[in-house]
């Protein structure tokens, strides 16, 4: 369980002074973090308030800021490796666990705020997944649908569940494998794991997973990502799906992070995320 009574709260203008002051790089862009302060007049005003919240809470002395509070801000802004979540709206989240030196560090935004929390290393996938509240699995099984054939059939379809099914009944999917991506595509909710190397030879996983909440319950994608942003995927790539609790998400998550870290970077523009 996350202790959240041992998290560092910033606000996000907190944590932007913070990081830009220190010199640390830029913000993690999972976090959607904004540097306020268009002009340099604003910018000023907007460090010295920052720097008096931070002192009345113990994290600033007047001439440097806590120990703890850079460790955590050098791991976060600048990690070795990183698992990641974006929870898309109406339930919006981000979230991040960053690893360095051994130490890894959660950070999550909360409305205007970021929360800080040093977590076990090998925690990191199971944090994550604990972001999303209770994962109850939805009914069926896995299926492997081919990448090109469920993208055909989802532009075919254009929303339309019952459309849906027909255009991958018509594509070869069986019937169990077309009504299982329908009852995935009745979603209330969509979050994205992913997971990547950082660094001076940064590397992300070869795939992601895209977690669907619906009435049922949860479903799982685990889709493959291109070696280079915007490249294509082999001819036989194929999105494996079906139902999932957290143990499940946890394990496919950590199989993802084990293969950046194995993998070789690609020649090219690389993922931001």
């Amino acid at each position: 369980m996350i202790d959240w009574n041992r998290a560092t709260v910033l606000t996000a203008a907190e944590f932007d002074v913070a990081r830009d002051l220190l010199d640390l790089g830029r913000n993690p862009a999972v976090l959607e973090l904004l540097s306020p302060g268009f002009t340099d007049v604003e910018r000023a005003r907007v460090v010295r308030g920052c720097l008096d919240t931070l002192a009345a809470r113990g994290l600033f002395t007047g001439t440097a800021f806590e120990p703890n509070l850079v460790d955590d801000l050098r791991t976060v802004v600048a990690p070795e490796f990183q698992h990641d979540l974006v929870v898309a709206p109406p339930s919006w989240q981000r979230a991040l666990v960053a690893q360095r030196a051994g130490r890894a560090v959660l950070a999550t935004r909360i409305g205007d705020d970021v929360a800080l929390l040093r977590v076990p290393p090998d925690d990191a996938s199971a944090v994550l997944v604990e972001l999303l509240g209770e994962v109850v699995p939805g009914p069926g099984a896995g299926v492997r649908i081919p990448v090109a054939v469920l993208g055909e059939a989802a532009e075919r379809a254009d929303g339309d569940a019952d459309r849906l099914v027909y255009e991958l009944l018509r594509r070869g999917c069986s019937g169990a494998e077309a009504e299982m991506l329908r009852r995935m595509g009745q979603v209330e909710g969509v979050a994205q794991l992913g997971a990547g190397r950082k660094g001076p030879d940064p590397c992300r996983a070869p795939g992601v997973l895209l977690v669907h909440a619906t009435r049922d319950g949860c479903y799982v994608q685990r889709r493959p990502t291109p070696d280079v942003v915007g490249g294509p995927l082999p001819d036989d790539a194929v999105v494996h799906a079906g139902p999932a609790d957290a143990a499940h998400l946890v394990r496919e998550l950590d199989r993802l992070a084990d293969a950046a870290r194995r993998r070789r970077a690609p020649v090219g523009t690389r993922r931001a995320w």
